[in-house]
């Protein structure tokens, strides 16, 4: 079963979306991106689900992974404007 956080329609730079897929995959999760008929773009992430604490610490991790690499590549400001939400389920 999935763990599945961070989900938003908000579509990220191609570049920051390759950040979130890399930030992703190096915490053992999946960056999914899919335009669905009726509702559009969409995104999240997806990791194996533990339970709690763990897919709190999951989703904290990941998101500190992407703020940081974001701030990095001096795309804060755009991860801001996608009302990322680092840590929250």
């Amino acid at each position: 079963m999935s763990f599945i956080f961070d989900v938003s329609r908000a579509k990220p730079s191609r570049k920051l979306a390759k950040i979130m897929k890399s930030c992703a995959k190096a915490n053992g999760c999946d960056f999914i991106e899919a335009s669905i008929p009726g509702t559009g773009y969409q995104r999240w992430l997806s990791g194996s689900n533990k339970g709690e604490p763990f897919n709190s610490r999951l989703s904290i991790t990941v998101g500190d992974a992407i703020d940081t690499a974001a701030k990095a590549a001096w795309l804060s400001a755009e991860l801001e404007g996608l009302n990322f939400r680092r840590g929250v389920l």
